[in-house]
């Protein structure tokens, strides 16, 4: 320590004290260097930008992204123009749902347009006019996917399509399933796929396409093809318990100012029977009637009865033909 000597006249003894104790040597160059360093690394740290990616902002950016691949599926449903498959004609309501593997369920509702890619879960029986002409009916428990204009694929359950005569589609409306391709050479015919795949045909013939092999087979006839195995083929009657389901989703038949012998007609082929009269009286009867009024939500037998009680003639289920007779 050095000495500070006496303090001068006047001059206060504490704050020379003071002064000398806080006066210090000069620092040296290292010493500058050192403190330099220190600050300037102190700067760059707290003057770094850091990374604006954490973890949690990735997981906005990936949310951010699902939610612009769900609205783009949407407007494609949306926007882009397919062509229509059919029409929902009858459905009891909440008993059909589509199916999407980006979109929510959606309860397919009467008169609803069906397009390729529609998945299809019934829950009841349902009736779809096809946009190309005939019907298509689903029976519950169904799930079948729309694959294009003219084919579906039928997972599980049960569908009978049904083409007038005189109706020409090009191509060949298919049936897919797991164990086979069934195509409609014009006609009636019901689809059903559980442990095996059965096939019924009630009018017309039908294709059944398996790999290499091709089956042809005509009214009447049901083809069973099991999962290992041959086909088996049997005779069926085209009207009976096995078609049930079938008759209670007929389309409606508007009858105002038809031709009873239109409508004669219609109602043997939806029963699954020919249309016989019995004498020539009663033919003309049929072709000169015209009917009026309406038959929506009867059943064939019930519109038989309806129809035929205006009129002067009668008719009797046989076997597979509606015999028609003038009364008496």
């Amino acid at each position: 320590m050095t000495s500070t000597g006496p303090a001068a006249p006047g001059e206060d003894p504490v704050e020379r004290s003071l002064e000398q104790g806080l006066r210090r040597s000069p620092l040296r160059d290292d010493a500058y260097a050192r403190i330099h360093a220190a600050v300037a690394a102190e700067w760059r740290a707290s003057v770094r930008p850091r990374s604006r990616w954490t973890p949690r902002r990735w997981a906005t950016l990936a949310a951010g992204l699902a939610a612009t691949a769900l609205i783009a599926s949407i407007l494609l449903q949306v926007f882009v123009k397919t062509p229509p498959f059919g029409v929902v004609a009858r459905v009891d309501r909440g008993t059909m749902v589509s199916r999407s593997k980006l979109l929510p369920d959606r309860l397919v509702e009467a008169r609803s347009v069906l397009h390729a890619g529609d998945v299809l879960v019934a829950r009841g029986p349902v009736l779809v006019e096809l946009q190309g002409g005939g019907t298509l009916r689903v029976a519950r428990g169904s799930r079948l996917e729309i694959t294009g204009t003219d084919a579906v694929f039928l997972d599980r359950g049960e569908v009978y399509m049904d083409f007038p005569p005189g109706l020409n589609r090009a191509p060949a409306f298919a049936v897919r399933t797991p164990l086979g391709v069934i195509e409609h050479l014009g006609t009636q015919f019901d689809v059903a796929v559980g442990s095996d795949l059965r096939v019924r045909v009630r009018e017309g013939s039908v294709r059944l396409r398996r790999g290499s092999q091709t089956e042809t087979a005509g009214a009447g006839t049901e083809l069973v093809v099991p999962r290992v195995g041959q086909a088996s083929e049997h005779a069926i009657p085209s009207h009976g318990p096995e078609w049930a389901w079938v008759e209670a989703l007929e389309p409606d038949y508007p009858i105002e100012n038809r031709k009873l012998s239109d409508f004669l007609q219609w109602a043997a082929r939806e029963s699954g029977g020919h249309l016989h009269y019995v004498d020539e009286h009663a033919r003309e009867v049929a072709e000169r009637t015209r009917l009026h009024g309406s038959i929506q939500g009867l059943s064939v037998t019930d519109a038989l009865e309806t129809v035929l009680a205006t009129t002067s003639l009668r008719y009797n289920f046989e076997q597979d033909r509606i015999e028609v007779s003038s009364g008496g």
